[in-house]
């Protein structure tokens, strides 16, 4: 791992429920808000102590956090499924999987 990058591991805190957290764009206000841009606006920079110090709203309860991670990864699930469907002979509810 390249010295400039941080490792980090979260604490107190559901990897799932974090995961999805970071796939949404709520994050995304404090980073412009807190961040540095340099030479190129696509990118931001942020120190550690400044990232670690974002505000992320988690239920205090462990075991919610891993219920919506679960959940999140479910409905991504059926998406995905239901995208392929129009590539498969049967669908998800005749259980067909050859392809077309």
């Amino acid at each position: 791992m390249s010295p400039l990058y941080t490792v980090f591991r979260a604490s107190k805190v559901d990897l799932g429920f974090l995961e999805w957290y970071f796939q949404s764009n709520h994050w995304h206000r404090y980073m412009k808000l807190n961040g540095d841009s340099g030479a190129r606006a696509d990118r931001i920079a942020i120190k550690d102590s400044t990232f670690f110090d974002m505000p992320i709203k988690t239920p205090v309860n462990i075991k919610e956090q891993v219920l919506i991670g679960e959940t999140l990864e479910k409905f991504n699930q059926y998406i995905t499924l239901h995208q392929q469907e129009p590539f498969l002979c049967g669908n998800s509810v005749n259980r067909g999987v050859e392809l077309c």
